[in-house]
């Protein structure tokens, strides 16, 4: 189990709902849809810097990677992530002592840091780039070259990493949700998209952030007999999320109701209009460096009643 398995495991285990529902995030694979790790670094590549392999590349110990062998069973490992990238490469750092590459250039590589990658982390054993949504992890510790041949070898693997189009998704979650992922891009100010999953769901429409898909928007229309209990479960979650002493701002939205905000936990509104409860909820991953205002989580609100 990879980390980012590791680390949903915990997720689910420690999480909870309350006020009728939460945004949830995905444990299905993220690799199902792409391309073999194995064909983003090929042989004669790998034996330009590595030398002579003793087998053909074949899959690492997840199953996720690639490894390329040389004598002396020195391994060069690749593994891609081609959703929760930004999320791989946190974890990276809060777990594997990552150093983040703003003030750390090794003297050594400096000419060859130049890349089509977006960020970068380096470790004793290890580079994870990140590529938009995806990341592309390099062990070479076990290798038969040194971090600069390591980062000549990424080049070729990132390039190809890039190029992999995305699968195909619905830009709208279901015929009954009431905003799109084009509106929800414009309010929230992150491109979003139709999160997996959602044939499952008949009461609620889901979209996560292309860049960091732990951050999830859930929107609902309700009937109004709910409104008690969701304004209670909305109280319930400032007091979780802020603190015992917090309580919800009341907004000026339909006819009146409840919101609560925060740049480390996601936020949530909840107003009544047109006899119906409309609610909307943002989830934050634990790693997500991400912040949305909770004006913007408001905005989803008072959108979903006046479209």
């Amino acid at each position: 189990m990879n980390k980012i398995s590791c680390f949903f495991a915990l997720l689910v285990a420690c999480g909870g709902s309350g006020g009728g529902g939460s945004a949830t995030t995905s444990t299905t694979s993220s690799t199902s849809a792409f391309p073999d790790a194995c064909t983003l670094l090929t042989q004669v590549e790998a034996e330009a810097v590595l030398g002579p392999l003793v087998r053909a590349p074949f899959p690492d110990s997840t199953g996720q990677g690639c490894a390329y062998e040389t004598a002396g069973n020195k391994q060069f490992v690749i593994r891609p992530e081609w959703t929760y990238g930004k999320f791989e490469l946190d974890i990276e750092r809060m777990t594997g002592g990552m150093a983040a590459m703003v003030g750390y250039t090794p003297d050594a590589v400096a000419d060859t840091l130049e890349g089509s990658w977006d960020e970068v982390a380096f470790g004793v054993s290890g580079i994870v780039f990140r590529v938009k949504a995806r990341s592309l992890t390099v062990t070479y510790a076990n290798s038969s070259t040194n971090l600069s041949g390591a980062l000549k070898l990424s080049h070729h693997a990132i390039e190809r990493l890039r190029a992999v189009p995305e699968p195909e998704r619905p830009r709208i979650a279901s015929d009954k949700c009431p905003l799109s992922a084009e509106t929800v891009t414009e309010i929230l100010g992150q491109e979003v998209r139709v999160a997996p999953g959602q044939s499952g769901r008949m009461d609620a429409c889901d979209f996560d952030l292309v860049l960091d898909p732990t951050i999830q928007v859930e929107l609902r229309i309700q009937p109004e007999n709910l409104a008690e209990m969701v304004y209670d479960g909305l109280k319930m979650n400032t007091k979780a999320m802020l603190g015992q002493a917090a309580e919800p701002n009341a907004i000026a939205v339909g006819d009146g109701g409840l919101s609560w905000g925060s740049t480390n936990s996601g936020g949530e509104a909840a107003a009544m209009a047109n006899g119906k409860l409309y609610h909307a909820r943002l989830a934050v991953g634990i790693t997500s460096s991400f912040s949305v205002p909770e004006e913007a989580i408001v905005k989803l609100v008072e959108r979903m009643i006046r479209p």
